[in-house]
């Protein structure tokens, strides 16, 4: 069960409300998203239990009320999107726990673009597959499907790479320098 102090309750909330604008920020584009990033750095912030929660929040809401199509007529990709986002808080989570919290060496930056790529993976493989098992697809079909997605995919791992190499730092630098980390 979840005990948070009201502080922490109101950070899980402003984040998952940023998290979701960001994730309206760019719908018009395809494969280019700030969602996973806002939720990235929410887990950062917050830690690996309340980063899991900004993305159940922050996803949930922002698929069933996309305007490009609601999750909810979808369950079994909007429980992938759901389970995809919280991957990215969890990991967010773990990699806040680095020592030195907002010392960006080139080695730390490559690893967030690691973690932004790895999981991008995890998120598009879930997604992308959430609908041929929902419909009992084979695996000939299954394959079909990841081959046709690849393009698509590709795209949102070089563009959240990039996201979580050059904006994600920078984010956290200026959360830090601002004295008001959470």
């Amino acid at each position: 069960m979840l005990n948070y102090s009201t502080r922490e309750m109101a950070m899980v909330g402003v984040l998952s409300a940023l998290s979701v604008a960001m994730g309206y920020s760019f719908i018009f584009v395809p494969n280019i998203e700030m969602i996973s990033a806002s939720i990235f750095i929410s887990g950062y912030l917050l830690g690996v239990q309340k980063g899991i929660v900004v993305g159940i929040v922050a996803e949930t809401v922002f698929s069933a009320f996309n305007p490009m199509g609601s999750g909810l007529a979808f369950p079994f990709l909007l429980v992938a999107q759901v389970i995809g986002m919280s991957f990215f808080g969890a990991v967010g989570g773990m990699l806040g726990g680095w020592g030195e919290k907002f010392a960006f060496t080139k080695i730390r930056i490559g690893a967030l673009a690691a973690a932004g790529f790895c999981c991008t993976i995890v998120y598009d493989l879930l997604t992308t597959l959430s609908w041929p098992i929902a419909a009992g697809f084979s695996g000939n079909q299954m394959y079909s499907t990841i081959a046709f997605g690849a393009i698509f995919a590709s795209i949102h791992l070089i563009s959240n790479s990039l996201i979580f190499a050059l904006i994600v730092p920078s984010i956290l630098k200026a959360v830090n320098s601002s004295g008001r980390l959470v």
